[in-house]
């Protein structure tokens, strides 16, 4: 599950602002998004997880 932000007026997710910036060798990109609703707050909640969980190494904690 994915969801995409749009560049229309009507969009229920809306980019608000981002930055980057540089600790180290990382560069972190910020992103704020606003949400019409608390359902569509959930749904790209949930869709963030899954892209968390994807990409965690199912090796990781192993001893």
């Amino acid at each position: 599950m994915t969801f995409t932000l749009y560049g229309k007026p009507n969009e229920q997710l809306r980019l608000v602002a981002f930055s980057t910036e540089q600790r180290g060798g990382k560069r972190t990109i910020t992103i704020e998004v606003e949400a019409a609703s608390a359902y569509h707050v959930s749904f790209a909640l949930e869709c963030l997880d899954r892209v968390q969980q994807g990409q965690t190494d199912p090796t990781e904690g192993e001893a």
